[in-house]
């Protein structure tokens, strides 16, 4: 009996990343944040659609600037309303510990 080999080619996902939605949510052009970083405004344009790598560097650089984290920019949309964080995020500061309160009564009542 002969063995057949099959190959496969699949194409890597593309790593999903949130650094226009970041721009976005601070107000900024693409040639705004490029001057604050000290880039060009393509090479922002390039990062944002996934055709330009980055490194720790650019990334911290990047944070400053949105005024966030690094994993935030790679692991959360600030434009997703319905998510936990945006909603955090609007509480002002001298409610939070209230609002924490609310959800650990939330929690207890499951």
């Amino acid at each position: 009996m002969s063995e057949t080999t099959v190959t496969t080619r699949f194409k890597k996902p593309k790593a999903r990343y949130f650094f226009k939605e970041w721009r976005k949510y601070r107000g900024y052009t693409q040639a705004e944040l490029a001057e604050i970083i000290g880039v060009t405004a393509p090479s922002i344009s390039q990062l944002e659609s996934g055709k330009q790598g980055f490194t720790d560097s650019t990334l911290e650089s990047l944070a400053q600037a949105l005024a966030c984290e690094p994993g935030d920019l790679l692991m959360r949309n600030p434009l997703d309303d319905a998510a936990p964080w945006s909603i955090w995020e609007n509480i002002p500061a001298e409610n939070r510990a209230q609002a924490i309160e609310v959800l650990k009564a939330f929690s207890k009542a499951s």
